[in-house]
């Protein structure tokens, strides 16, 4: 079940993807550790490559990338597990960072991240909208664009 927009409430349903191997519990756990180094990306984007998944690889690889590998990304995030996708895209994401919504009924907003909610792929955001701060409108992590990075860690 693909979260766009505004994903369900906090309580509903469960989120979580499983690594199927001991090899790929280590990457997930290397890319969680450290969420802004791009060399466990793309160890675990080689790793997966040579088990024969390209998809996810290029994956990896394209979020990586520049911004022109949107569409790409976007193609990609409608074929793979949402769950592995907002496993591997939580990393990204933390309270007080600045994000843009790239779908769904507030595309383009940006808001603040109040909260982060990685079992179930998801930051709750602080929008600023018509002169008023909003309460927390829930959005798939894969549905959002990092545009600054909190200062605090």
């Amino acid at each position: 079940m693909p979260i766009a927009g505004a994903a369900t409430a906090p309580g509903e349903g469960y989120f979580m993807w499983r690594a199927t191997t001991d090899a790929e519990a280590n990457f997930i756990f290397d890319l969680l550790a450290d969420p802004d180094a791009s060399g466990p990306m793309l160890e675990y984007a080689q790793w997966l490559e040579g088990q024969g998944d390209a998809q996810r690889a290029e994956f990896l690889r394209l979020e990586l990338g520049p911004r022109e590998n949107a569409q790409r990304l976007g193609v990609l995030r409608e074929q793979l597990d949402q769950r592995w996708l907002a496993t591997v895209t939580s990393r990204r994401f933390r309270v007080g960072d600045g994000v843009r919504i790239l779908a769904g009924v507030c595309e383009g907003i940006e808001g603040q991240i109040a909260e982060v909610d990685p079992q179930r792929g998801r930051a709750g955001l602080l929008l600023h909208m018509f002169c008023r701060q909003t309460d927390l409108f829930w959005v798939a992590f894969t549905d959002l664009r990092l545009v600054r990075r909190s200062a605090v860690r």
